[in-house]
């Protein structure tokens, strides 16, 4: 299956500058090639970022922010920023739109610059996607205001360090979360191309959401997005184990287990188990949210998925807790194409078998905690805690030793 893909059909274009750029001088390693500090007019920045489909119509190029790190966040109240920079440039005093603005970077393979012709290769645009899209909301209504100019950067390389570097430092004046770095990854791309792989082999359609909010405005229900951070909670609970640190301290999972699960090499072999962490997410929370059995147990949840992983594989010492050295292995592999294929039988199999595990998790829980039900199951810890998770795997144990 290959993962790794050039683009066939390199995105170019010219650019038309009458403010000549300024060259950034010569990177000693020759990790740029070139690099330009620049004014562009808003209309040109419009030709960089969008296609024209005819009929004075215009879309947003494909993957034209694929590197950026944040999908655009809307201009709304729930954004203040954005929000700001709509009204000033709509507002009286939009000339000065491009000296409040912090500008534009965009990396390409290749910038020549000829007189007043600046020529891209394969550009993306890797900070200024918000401001991009703001003036692309507002393109009906420009009217002279195409002719602001905006600061902008042109840096040629095809050196990924050099990229990710420049793409961190130019998106550092807000803060970023451990994630949004993490979206930059060759790893969390593969990640990305692997579910998208998936959707046409298995015809059915949930989505990596590598940078945030990369599916706003698509009409995709919440819980057919898998993001990272809940990527990480779906791996560790339902392939280590950890659903009760999942439930209630998740930034000391990422701490742990960040690293290890999308840094190693090796795992690009076995991203399914990866989707498939992802996909059990989706059918248990689609029971949790539509079966008032299920929304009672909202917080166990993570435990269900432990579970189904535990009653429905024949894989042996899948009932360890913990990271190894080496997490992900052709063991894990081999029980996630196991669960795969129970996962996508019809839903009523899958309530039925969501329904049971509820049973099991009842009766093995109050058994052991020698509680009324309503006492235990309103004790917001209870699935927090270790002793919970072993207790549930150690009964599934010897439920499995009576069934042979």
């Amino acid at each position: 299956m290959e993962l790794e893909k050039k683009s066939s059909s390199q995105r170019e274009i010219v650019i038309n500058i009458s403010k000549t750029p300024v060259s950034y001088p010569k990177h000693p390693e020759n990790k740029i090639q070139n690099a330009y500090f620049g004014l562009i007019k808003i209309e040109q920045l419009i030709e960089m970022i969008s296609d024209d489909i005819g009929g004075n119509k215009r879309v947003i190029k494909k993957g034209i922010f694929d590197d950026n790190i944040r999908y655009y966040l809307g201009a709304n109240d729930k954004n203040n920023v954005n929000l700001g920079m709509k009204e000033q440039l709509e507002g009286c005093n939009y000339h000065l739109f491009g000296l409040l603005n912090n500008g534009i970077t965009v990396i390409c393979d290749e910038a020549k610059l000829n007189s007043e012709e600046l020529t891209l290769v394969n550009y993306q645009i890797v900070n200024g996607c918000q401001t991009s899209n703001v003036i692309f909301e507002l393109i009906d209504n420009l009217g002279d205001r195409k002719n602001i100019f905006i600061p902008v950067r042109f840096i040629a390389t095809e050196d990924e360090e050099t990229k990710n570097s420049i793409i961190k430092g130019t998106n550092s004046q807000t803060s970023l979360t451990q994630a949004q770095l993490m979206a930059l990854s060759n790893f969390q791309k593969a990640i990305e191309r692997y579910y998208s792989i998936k959707q046409e082999s298995n015809r059915f359609s949930i989505y990596y959401e590598r940078r945030t909010e990369q599916y706003r405005g698509d009409d995709i229900p919440k819980t057919k997005i898998i993001n990272i951070p809940i990527q990480i909670k779906c791996v560790s609970a339902l392939f280590f184990n950890l659903p009760h640190e999942v439930s209630g301290q998740y930034g000391k999972v990422e701490k742990s287990t960040s690293g290890l699960l999308f840094e190693n090499e090796k795992h690009l072999s076995f991203l399914n188990v990866y989707y498939v962490s992802g996909l059990c997410w989706y059918k248990v929370e689609r029971f949790v949210q539509n079966h008032e059995e299920g929304r009672k147990f909202r917080r166990a949840r993570w435990h269900i998925m432990m579970l189904f992983k535990l009653r429905n594989c024949d894989v042996k010492d899948l009932d360890k807790l913990g990271f190894n050295k080496i997490p992900i292995d052709k063991k894990m592999n081999k029980a996630s194409e196991q669960i795969e294929k129970i996962l996508l039988k019809n839903d009523d199999f899958l309530h039925v078998e969501f329904i049971r595990i509820l049973n099991f998790i009842k009766e093995t829980l109050v058994s052991h905690y020698a509680k009324e039900p309503e006492e235990l199951f309103n004790d917001r810890k209870l699935f927090e805690r270790k002793e919970t998770t072993t207790t549930l795997i150690n009964a599934n144990k010897e439920l499995r030793k009576i069934k042979k």
